[in-house]
């Protein structure tokens, strides 16, 4: 496993190549490759598109997935 410094987080190179996230990616039918475009993509939608960052919802939490 990979010796990681505490102080700093990990890069998505660092987490990648760790030996534990073969299986974490085999598991969710998934490889290096696939996980990457997947996250770039997911970013993008996020900058909205155009590089910048898209505004949050108005009146809404930031954490959705716990507003009742």
């Amino acid at each position: 496993m990979a010796s990681w410094r505490f102080s700093v987080e990990p890069t998505l190179d660092e987490l990648i190549e760790d030996e534990m996230m073969i299986p974490v990616m085999r598991s969710a039918g998934t490889d290096a490759v696939r996980l990457r475009a997947a996250l770039a993509e997911t970013a993008r939608r996020r900058r909205g598109g155009n590089g910048v960052p898209a505004a949050a919802p108005r009146g809404r939490c930031r954490e959705a997935v716990l507003c009742c």
